[in-house]
């Protein structure tokens, strides 16, 4: 068969992937891998596939009959992924470094590849979902123990530590011990300050009051920025708190990096907002604020305008400060209420091109409520800037179930889905 009739066989299947048509996409990827020989890209496309269209045992046998399980590491994750949905727990521990392995030094995984910044390790991936088998098996002190693991193999793993700390498997004092022990590397002291905003201790005034400090160390001149924009004198009145939770920054056009735009940006109140070219919010408002927040420095509600005021005058990198404030002074029985506020702190960084810090923000605000389809899109968004076009196009999928009329996630994924099989490609003939 003719190299192009291949070429655009293999972009159908892309496209039925990106329009949730599950069946036709298998359909068409499986005479897709008889027509090439059973390739190991064309295979990794109908295992997925399958995958997403929730037939895991149907995507496990494909892998164990092409004999792909030893030859890249995302295959091995797929088919561990797939035996944990299906119940084959001690098959998929094995397949994760052994049965009977006790930390990460026992595990038989062979070479891995070396993480990259902005990426979370495999090591780490692979400690966490050991611990969801052994959670599965409700042994959950080992459970604990391989998420503890996978948190020490990379610290930016979140979801082993919401784990940890979301379902209150720790004490007060275990959760201190496991935040002083985390290796996280100086420049990246806000994810410690982070962590320790969302543990559950005893001591949460002061512990607060800590984490305004030392982020104040970490943008001393913070607030001089934001007050240097005034353009008129007095304070304004300060706002009440909040009832509920905070407005919600839509996603923004990303500069010449990927050419489709997002949704426009919403407004602090909900009310539609401009794009990128939208004027900068008056100066009066950034002042007023400042001198609000100076009265009351622990009303979230005052921080979380502030940073949608600096944003609005593109000071992302200010406007991503005052979302963490915001977030350190929200108590934690109120967390959940204040989700948009970390989706605003992942607009800000993204737009600040931190992607990795911007992940991690939409993955928390997920933790804190799932199902809201514009924040999976903006995570997948993310995802695809970092080049993890694997994990872009599953946060896809997820986004379009959710709202299967949003036309930019379904324009990015059949982008992502593209992109990751390249790039699985290519790593194959390496």
């Amino acid at each position: 068969m003719q190299v192009e009739t291949l070429r655009q066989l293999r972009s159908l299947v892309h496209d039925c992937l990106a329009k949730h048509m599950y069946d036709a996409a298998v359909f068409f990827a499986d005479k897709l891998v008889t027509l090439t020989d059973h390739a190991p890209a064309e295979v990794y496309t109908l295992a997925q596939g399958f995958y997403c269209s929730g037939q895991h045992r149907r995507c496990l046998h494909l892998l164990r009959t092409t004999q792909l399980l030893d030859k890249d590491v995302r295959i091995r994750y797929l088919a561990a992924r797939c035996m944990l949905a299906s119940g084959e727990l001690d098959e998929c521990l094995e397949l994760l470094g052994g049965e009977e392995a006790a930390g990460p030094g026992d595990l038989q995984l062979g070479a891995l590849p070396p993480s990259s910044p902005g990426t979370v390790s495999y090591l780490s991936v692979v400690c966490m979902l050991r611990g969801r088998v052994y959670d599965a098996q409700e042994n959950f002190q080992r459970g604990t123990a391989w998420y503890h693991a996978a948190l020490q193999a990379d610290p930016f793993n979140y979801e082993a530590f919401h784990t940890l700390v979301g379902s209150h498997r720790l004490t007060p004092a275990e959760e201190a011990e496991l935040l002083d022990s985390l290796a996280i590397p100086p420049e990246h002291g806000w994810l410690g300050l982070l962590y320790a905003a969302r543990s559950r201790q005893h001591d949460a005034g002061s512990r607060v009051e800590a984490a305004l400090d030392a982020l104040e160390n970490v943008a001393p001149n913070m607030q001089a920025s934001v007050a240097g924009g005034a353009g008129a004198p007095g304070p304004t009145k300060t706002p009440p708190a909040p009832a509920a939770s905070p407005g919600r920054l839509g996603p923004q056009r990303e500069p010449a990096t990927l050419a489709t735009t997002p949704p426009p940006l919403q407004q602090a109140g909900g009310g539609a907002g401009g794009g990128d070219g939208a004027a900068p919010a008056p100066g009066w408002g950034l002042a007023g604020n400042v001198d609000a927040q100076r009265m009351c420095p622990s009303d979230p509600g005052v921080c979380n305008e502030l940073g949608v005021l600096a944003f609005r005058s593109r000071q992302y990198d200010t406007a991503a400060q005052w979302f963490r404030i915001a977030l350190a002074c929200v108590p934690s029985h109120q967390s959940a209420a204040w989700e948009p506020a970390l989706v605003n702190l992942g607009h800000a960084l993204r737009k600040a091109r931190r992607w990795d810090e911007a992940a991690e923000a939409f993955e928390r605000a997920l933790g804190a409520r799932r199902g809201v389809p514009g924040t999976h899109t903006a995570l997948a968004f993310t995802y695809q800037l970092q080049g993890r076009t694997g994990e872009a196009v599953e946060q896809y999928h997820i986004a379009l179930g959710l709202a299967p009329d949003d036309t930019f996630a379904a324009e990015m994924l059949a982008l992502a889905v593209e992109e990751d099989v390249g790039a699985f490609m290519d790593s194959l003939e390496a």
